[in-house]
């Protein structure tokens, strides 16, 4: 266990050396500073004014960092965090590949199997990093805007959630979501791997995996019914807003939750299955 400790710490510092690997969190600074601007101006107040009080609650109290630091996540993570989530992850592989790295590795007593759950357990780690550095900086910038206080308000109608809570169990419930909502976005980066996995360029397994995300909104966005939903992995994925409800449903996250698991370790055994039938020594 320390050898493999002490390789995923090498693979996390070759992650660190590239530059694409901290281009999510800078694009994420920017764009929550830019939402949170937009948030303030007066049609985005007054519509969530009215949506606020038609619950019957002081807008004053519900309007507040919980609330922006919701709104930002929910608008955000799944389709700009998913791509971010492809370029690192579509590079994980395919990068060392192209480089020949590869060929060194394979000349030691170690099996590909080791060497891809090294890169994906770093992966997993990366995601969730950038996650809770979107939560964070979210609730931050949103603080600095409304200051400290107030209670938390979710709207999520895909979901069936519209709920309000204090500050207290508001602020619970927005630090205890973030590891939720790093599992589903887990789903998008295994995508990426596997396709990083393939005999092709990093940038085509970031943008195959960028493209099965946007199809998958664009199916899910259709103001008809397909039947697609339940096949949406989009759809699955943002169960996290369910964290919210009041009470929490349990049994929904978790078959959720497992489906999105079954997922990531199919994206795994497909990725794996491709790169032990690859050639590099040749």
């Amino acid at each position: 266990m320390s050898l493999f400790l002490r390789q995923l710490w090498g693979e996390l510092i070759k992650m660190s050396a590239r530059k694409r690997t901290y281009v999510g969190f800078a694009a994420f600074l920017a764009l929550e500073a830019g939402l949170v601007w937009i948030l303030n101006t007066p049609p985005a107040v007054r519509h969530f004014q009215k949506l606020i009080e038609s619950g019957g609650f002081d807008f004053s109290d519900y309007w507040s960092m919980l609330s922006l630091g919701v709104l930002i996540i929910s608008w955000t993570v799944f389709l700009l965090g998913g791509i971010y989530l492809a370029l690192v992850m579509g590079d994980i592989v395919a990068k060392e590949t192209e480089e020949g790295s590869f060929r060194l590795l394979m000349s030691r007593p170690v099996s590909r199997l080791r060497i891809l759950a090294l890169k994906y357990c770093a992966g997993t780690i990366y995601t969730f990093a950038l996650i809770f550095f979107i939560g964070l900086t979210s609730l931050g910038i949103s603080l600095l805007n409304r200051g400290w206080g107030g209670g938390l308000f979710v709207w999520a109608p895909e979901q069936g959630v519209f709920e309000m809570h204090s500050f207290g169990e508001g602020l619970a419930r927005y630090l205890g979501g973030l590891p939720l909502l790093a599992l589903s976005t887990l789903s998008t980066a295994s995508i990426a791997f596997m396709f990083s996995c393939f005999k092709i360029k990093p940038a085509t397994a970031a943008i195959l995996a960028v493209t099965v995300n946007i199809v998958d909104m664009i199916l899910l966005a259709l103001p008809f019914d397909t039947g697609y939903r339940d096949f949406s992995l989009i759809n699955h994925m943002a169960v996290y807003m369910k964290f919210f409800a009041d009470p929490i449903p349990w049994p929904e996250l978790v078959k959720q939750y497992t489906f999105l698991l079954g997922v990531n370790a199919t994206c795994f055994i497909i990725g794996w299955l491709a790169f032990q039938s690859r050639d590099f020594k040749s």
